[in-house]
């Protein structure tokens, strides 16, 4: 497969995969589709390298290995690169990448920094992207507008926690090229706590807002209960043979909590891209949520 001191496929000749001089070891967070398709972090070594581009994503069959993203290439759908990872910790550090995330079809969702982008509030420098390797597009980064909720923008979390989380770094792709993924929000809603949100992506790239705090949910029979806190793990997809929290059939589940204090899981539905209106797609959706049960 890949072993540290081999050729980075689509690198010059003398870089390899490789751990640098301070840091972890070259690979980590890989992850397995179902028809045995695999994507990995890994750094590199080699005359050229240095913070600015030692670090990649790649993704494939074993024999046919292929770079999804690397540190220091433009980054789609920005005006600016993919960052080196970050070795440090503490205050003052930024988070690394997530595990990237894999389906059959070979198509990849993993989270990524951005160099140079403005590190002041409200940042903007985390992103998501999904695609086939060579063909990603970005799903959404921080300081754009999160859809469905007016006003609000996607943003670092910072309740009181040693370092920052970034709104956008879990992510998991299922069989359909859907991508799922939690998100922090900036502002406040109606309970005055900063937002959680889910949001589902179609393989198009189109948002949709599964859950959020601050909203109501129909539990059913009209018992209407509004969120206080939503837990939602998008680890896995399914594909690695773990347990599944969005599968193949565009259903999520995940727990929420509730301003009465209590709670319950809750599965959720998205509709497969269909050649409708987008307030059709948005109703359907709706009943769906409407119909989860407790």
């Amino acid at each position: 497969m890949a072993v540290v001191g081999d050729h980075a496929p689509a690198t010059p000749p003398w870089v390899a995969f490789g751990s640098p001089a301070t840091g972890p070891v070259g690979f980590s967070e890989p992850t397995l589709s179902s028809s045995g398709q695999i994507a990995f972090n890994a750094t590199l070594v080699g005359d050229g390298i240095d913070e600015s581009n030692d670090f990649g994503i790649w993704a494939g069959s074993p024999a046919n290995l292929q770079l999804v993203a690397r540190a220091g290439d433009p980054a789609p759908g920005t005006n600016t690169t993919f960052a080196g990872k970050i070795y440090d910790s503490g205050p003052d550090s930024d988070p690394t990448p997530g595990p990237p995330s894999i389906n059959s079809a070979g198509r990849v969702a993993f989270s990524a920094r951005l160099a140079g982008a403005d590190d002041a509030k409200p940042r903007n420098d985390w992103g998501i992207w999904a695609g086939a390797p060579g063909q990603v597009e970005l799903i959404a980064r921080h300081g754009q507008p999160a859809p469905g909720i007016p006003g609000a923008i996607f943003a670092f979390d910072t309740l009181g926690r040693w370092e920052e989380q970034p709104a956008l770094k879990e992510v998991c792709i299922n069989d359909r090229g859907q991508v799922a993924f939690p998100a922090f929000i900036s502002g406040t809603n109606a309970l005055d706590v900063p937002y959680r949100a889910i949001y589902v992506a179609d393989p198009n790239g189109q948002l949709q807002l599964i859950a959020a705090t601050g909203q109501q949910l129909d539990l059913g029979n009209g018992d209407l209960r509004t969120i206080k806190w939503l837990n939602f793990d998008p680890d896995s997809s399914g594909q690695d043979g773990l347990g599944a929290n969005f599968n193949n059939a565009g259903q999520l589940i995940f727990a929420a909590g509730f301003t009465d204090e209590s709670s319950a899981i809750i599965l959720a539905t998205v509709p497969e891209p269909a050649m409708l209106p987008a307030f059709l797609s948005a109703a359907a959706l709706l009943r769906r949520r409407r119909r989860m049960p407790s």
